[in-house]
């Protein structure tokens, strides 16, 4: 999973995708749709995970105060998101941020491939990555929690 979120080229999108679609929800990151980070929606090998599901929107907000993140046994402070939107679009923050609340929204994320963020839009789906970012490898990621959304 790292090395397809990390390895993945930008490539171009043409001015007029990003703008085709009408505007959704609020722009205040408050008003964005919570999705609480936990087992039960986490994508491992011998699992069928809950999706998380919800309204089109500008962004939404991960709530990982309650999950505890390990490898093994060893606990992990996580500073990175990515996001892989549609199979076509990968985002990440612009910042590793060590939080428990994280905002994913086009103030947020920069594109790893594809164009801008342009929000969560009805039908879209996709997968969230957390962990660490590499340093010296900027969009390198070593992935400790995987869930999969789709926007209703």
């Amino acid at each position: 999973m790292a090395t397809f979120l990390a390895g993945c080229s930008k490539s171009p999108e043409s001015p007029d995708t990003a703008t085709a679609r009408p505007p959704i929800a609020s722009a205040d990151p408050s008003q964005y749709p919570t999705l609480v980070i936990d087992l039960e929606h986490q994508v491992q090998a011998s699992n069928t995970p809950a999706i998380y599901q919800f309204g089109a929107a500008l962004g939404v907000r991960l709530d990982a105060a309650q999950f505890k993140f390990a490898y093994g046994t060893n606990a992990i402070t996580q500073d990175m998101i990515q996001v892989v939107l549609d199979d076509s679009h990968i985002y990440k923050l612009s910042r590793p941020t060590v939080t428990n609340l994280y905002v994913i929204d086009r103030s947020t994320v920069e594109p790893l491939r594809g164009g801008p963020f342009a929000g969560f839009h009805s039908g879209d789906h996709g997968m969230l990555a957390i962990g660490r970012a590499e340093s010296g490898k900027p969009a390198a990621i070593f992935v400790s929690w995987v869930g999969k959304f789709e926007v209703k």
